[in-house]
């Protein structure tokens, strides 16, 4: 039973690992996808532009798909590219990773405190082993933090009107 309570204890570390673990395990086996090149490279712009303090719009306006935060975070992870002068996803890709494990990190706590840590491990499970979901976290795409940032939305929701907390649901109107 001690044995038991520890495992529970240590349950989302070990489903972070799994999950980041299994959407690692060929990185980069896919090739390049139609769309990687145009967040690669509208990250590139971006930093391009911070470096040199631009920030006229029309320096900014490279690839008008929304929303943006995925493709300053796809910026940030590519600086080693992009300081070596190369064209490699695996940076962005290796980012895309973290937040799909992240995503399935705060489904299990989500659905720990609206059900049970049974149903949570076995969400967290399904989550971490769906092909769609594993396929769209290896590549450099706004899926990845799209689902990240609204999964974190709906849990800091859900907190707050479970605590009735009027910071909460100001902060996320």
């Amino acid at each position: 039973m001690k044995n038991f309570k520890r495992i529970i204890l240590f349950l989302p570390l070990i489903i972070f690992i799994v999950a980041l673990s299994w959407r690692l395990i060929g990185i980069n086996s896919q090739g390049e996808t139609w769309d990687e090149v145009a967040y690669f490279d509208a990250g590139k712009n971006i930093l391009h532009n911070l470096k040199k303090m631009d920030f006229k719009s029309s320096d900014w306006d490279i690839n008008k798909e929304h929303p943006p935060v995925g493709k300053y975070i796809y910026a940030l992870a590519s600086i080693p590219s992009y300081y070596h002068h190369t064209t490699d996803y695996t940076y962005g890709r290796l980012a895309s990773a973290l937040m799909g494990a992240l995503t399935i990190l705060i489904v299990f706590y989500l659905a720990k405190d609206l059900f049970s840590t049974e149903v949570a491990a076995l969400s967290a499970l399904i989550l971490t082993f769906l092909p769609d979901l594993v396929g769209l976290n290896k590549v450099l795409g706004l899926d990845s933090p799209t689902l990240l940032f609204f999964t974190l939305t709906v849990f800091l929701f859900i907190k707050a009107c479970k605590k009735q907390s009027k910071f909460f649901l100001f902060y996320l109107a």
